[in-house]
């Protein structure tokens, strides 16, 4: 969605042309699900040829073109979900950079991430483990007051206007 408000704000294209970028979005963070999927199916004891398969047969699922079709943000927000996790667990940093990228695609990606995480810091056998999932859970935090502060500033208003649409 903030892919396509700047390109809109950048480029003023019409109506269509922002539709067909939202398409485009879509399916590049469609093949790059499959392909994090790929990744993360291989590494476990299914092995490479099952794990391509499961890409294959993720890319074929109807919901998923219907989302392209649409150009939705949840596919995004699927794709940098599944990129979160593999840089988590290959302890990168660069799942510190994700966080607002996640919070920017979803409303509720801060109840989902400080879910999980607050898991991961329970859950974790070394202190180190416990220290990462505490430190990503402080990155979400912040993020989650400085975009909610931004969104406040910009549309005067804590929700975004997704959230009230809906009311």
């Amino acid at each position: 969605m903030s892919l396509v408000a700047s390109f809109w704000y950048v480029l003023s294209p019409d109506f269509y042309s922002g539709l067909a970028l939202a398409k485009v979005l879509s399916f590049a963070f469609l093949a790059i699900n499959a392909i994090a999927l790929f990744i993360l199916g291989a590494r476990t004891s299914l092995g490479s040829t099952a794990a391509f398969i499961v890409a294959v047969l993720y890319l074929w699922i109807g919901m998923n073109m219907t989302e392209v079709m649409n150009g939705m943000e949840m596919t995004a927000f699927g794709t940098l979900l599944l990129v979160f996790v593999l840089t988590y667990q290959a302890g990168s940093a660069m799942s510190f950079a994700l966080v607002p990228l996640l919070l920017l695609c979803r409303f509720e990606a801060v109840f989902y991430l400080s879910c999980a995480l607050f898991f991961m810091a329970f859950l974790a056998a070394d202190p180190r483990g416990r220290e990462r999932a505490v430190s990503h859970i402080i990155v979400v935090m912040i993020g989650f007051a400085v975009i909610t502060a931004w969104r406040f500033q910009i549309f005067g208003s804590f929700l975004p206007t997704t959230v009230w649409a809906k009311m």
